[in-house]
Parts: C-alpha cells; sequence; structure tokens
C-alpha cells in the first residue's frame, strides 16, 4: 500500500522524474501498482466476462499496436509540453501519462487542464475535410467554420463544446 498512497510532494515528484514517460523505470514502477486512465472506462462498464477483461488490459500492457507510430508522432507534444506520470491524491490507484500539463492564468485565477495528442491515421495526403466528410465517426467535425470534437452519441453539441473547449 506504500506504494500507491503517495504525499502531495511525493506525487510532484513523481511527476517531474517521469517525464520520459515510457523511456522512465519509475513511471513503469509506479504504473504497475495502478489503473490507468484509458481502462477506467473498461473496468467500470463492465458487467461480465471479467477473465476477457483481464486479459485484454494484460495484452495491451505488452503491446500497443500503434505504439510505434504514435511515439513518433508524439515528439511535437512531448518535447514541448512535456509530462510525467499524474496521480490525483484522492485517487492514487488511477494514474494517467496526458503529453501535457496545462496551465492558464486569467485574471489572477489558475485553471488547470491536461494535453493529450492524438495520431490520425488515413490517407497520405488527406485534409481535415477529407477526414471528416468521409468517415461519420470521424472524432472531429465543423463547428461555425472551425474544428472541434465531434459530440458523443447522446450528448449535446454544447456539451462537447465545453468538453473539448473547441480544440482547434
Amino acid at each position: 500500500m506504500e506504494h500507491i498512497y503517495l504525499t502531495t510532494g511525493e506525487i510532484s515528484t513523481l511527476e517531474e522524474n517521469t517525464i520520459g514517460q515510457a523511456s522512465s523505470n519509475a513511471w513503469h514502477e509506479a504504473r504497475q501498482y495502478r489503473i490507468s486512465s484509458t481502462n477506467v472506462h473498461l473496468i467500470s462498464t463492465r458487467k461480465q466476462d471479467f477473465e476477457s477483461l483481464t486479459q485484454t488490459i494484460i495484452d495491451q500492457r505488452e503491446k500497443n499496436l500503434h505504439s510505434n507510430f504514435a511515439v513518433r508522432h508524439d515528439e511535437i507534444c512531448s518535447t514541448t509540453y512535456p509530462c510525467g506520470l499524474v496521480i490525483d491524491s484522492t485517487a492514487p490507484h488511477i494514474c494517467c501519462s496526458p503529453d501535457a500539463l496545462l496551465i492558464e492564468t486569467s485574471n489572477n485565477n489558475k485553471s488547470y487542464g491536461i494535453l493529450e495528442c492524438k495520431c490520425v491515421f488515413g490517407e497520405l495526403n488527406a485534409t481535415w475535410d477529407d477526414l471528416i466528410f468521409t468517415s461519420e465517426n470521424f472524432c472531429l467535425e465543423q463547428y461555425h467554420g472551425r474544428l472541434r470534437l465531434r459530440p458523443s452519441k447522446g450528448e449535446s453539441a454544447e456539451t462537447s463544446a465545453v468538453k473539448s473547449h473547441e480544440v482547434l
């Protein structure tokens, strides 16, 4: 249990010491005791066949089909906005490894957020419009001349706009 419960200072030190993420031994060690944010939804919505879920999570840890592509292309984010392993002291059994921690100051108020860079797979010279109009399940849409995250099924466009904060 001493590996899971950390002080605020230990959490900050761990985040700083794991900025290299997968290239950091401390990152691997700290993650082995926690549920990654990638798996929280899978676990919380599962109603049966937990053995299959367990195998899925183990397989994900061993191999990610797109990891080589993502590592090469996440370079922009990881060098511009570096970040290590993030743990919230109120839920220390869960962790995430975003591409960046963002801090925005406006009128002496600080807002915090995370940035996750995603690699888009498509035709070699495809434009955003090509990707949007050829796939109804594409993650982005045009909204008032700007790109934003497409609302999930059952989610209003307003909720999606707040969630995505008009991404591009």
